[in-house]
């Protein structure tokens, strides 16, 4: 699984990535952040946006579970 969080702000906090196999913790900081998810059904983990107006990408988000995240877009490419 690949995970790439972009911010489109200035950070005021780091945004946080950590893996263990298949599963993913990612936690947004305080800008706007972008979070792209490139896993499968079986993949797990949690995504906490944080504050700001964030956004996950993924055409499957998994068993991801999804927090502070305001727009979840299924469809991208």
């Amino acid at each position: 699984m690949r995970c790439r969080p972009t911010r489109t702000s200035e950070p005021s906090a780091p945004s946080r990535i950590s893996t263990t196999g298949a599963s993913a913790v990612i936690q947004g900081g305080t800008g706007d952040d972008s979070i792209r998810l490139d896993g499968t059904s079986t993949s797990t983990g949690s995504v906490d946006g944080g504050a700001g107006n964030d956004t996950v990408h993924s055409v499957d988000l998994g068993a991801f579970v999804i927090r502070n995240v305001e727009t979840l877009d299924t469809y991208y490419g």
